[in-house]
């Protein structure tokens, strides 16, 4: 977008043959408005992972930035969030970000192409984990598999209950799944486990209340989609799932030594000493 960005390494043209093409706007484009633009903080690289969320919505069949009007502020928007997997430590990182309001099929070609375009480590599609109940996020998923993106999120247990042949794709919302997203999603910010690049993604992020009869945080004051798709790609990034593992620890008793009584040099009682504090 700026002569700055361009001095960062992106390319002017990521041609995802295929799936579309991402090039960069020119400066004088930009209005202020951050919506139906692919922002990049970090540029795709082969030797990462990649994970995205997806937060459709029912949106406008068809929009564009050359179509927008001032009722489109009142429409919740599409979202979609690319997170960069942390490893060995290292904390997650957003690289990139959609959010218009468009419908469930329209933003479904902009996964396709972002899933390409960050496939990664994978071989060539990332994961996508898209929000597909309720709400139209199904047609989303559809038209995905219509265009061979099949790397999709898929349910094998929750809260240790097998999931149904027919529910095991995509995220299914509802008072449990949603709660246990935003404690889990919002304790992974709260310990900087992750970094939010985006202002936009922030702002939403600071405006977002519990609501506690639907057990989720959303935002009563404008959107909250990044929000979601944020927190769903965390969810995937993380491979967090309710299902409690048990573990066997060993258990150790010693009895208590009685240093005074005993005929231990006093070198040999430090020793003892440091000892129990090693074990500590």
């Amino acid at each position: 977008m700026s002569e700055e960005i361009r001095n960062l390494g992106f390319p002017a043209l990521y041609n995802i043959v295929g799936a579309g093409r991402l090039e960069q706007m020119h400066p004088a484009e930009w209005d202020g408005d951050p919506r139906g633009i692919v922002w990049m903080w970090d540029a795709p690289y082969k030797g990462s992972t990649y994970v995205i969320g997806c937060d459709p919505t029912v949106g406008r069949t068809g929009w564009n930035r050359f179509s927008r009007v001032r009722e489109d502020a009142k429409t919740d928007n599409g979202a979609i969030e690319v997170i960069k997997v942390g490893k060995d430590g290292k904390r997650d990182i957003q690289v990139a970000e959609y959010a218009a309001p468009v419908d469930a099929f329209d933003l479904a070609y902009v996964v396709n192409l972002l899933g390409r375009a960050y496939s990664g480590t994978d071989e060539d599609q990332c994961k996508v984990i898209i929000e597909v109940f309720p709400g139209p996020g199904a047609g989303t998923l559809q038209q995905c598999l219509e265009l061979g993106y099949t790397n999709h999120f898929k349910w094998e247990f929750y809260g240790n209950t097998p999931a149904t042949p027919t529910r095991s794709m995509g995220w299914h919302a509802s008072n449990k799944t949603n709660r246990d997203l935003w404690v889990k999603a919002s304790r992974h910010l709260v310990l900087q486990r992750c970094v939010v690049k985006s202002p936009w993604l922030a702002e939403e992020y600071a405006n977002c209340r519990m609501d506690m009869e639907r057990n989720y945080a959303e935002n009563p004051y404008g959107h909250d989609d990044r929000v979601r798709a944020f927190n769903l790609a965390l969810w995937i990034a993380n491979s967090w799932s309710m299902n409690i593992e048990r573990t066997t620890e060993k258990v150790e008793t010693h009895e208590p030594v009685d240093w005074q009584g005993s005929d231990m040099s006093l070198e040999e009682i430090h020793e003892g000493w440091n000892s129990i504090f090693d074990n500590w």
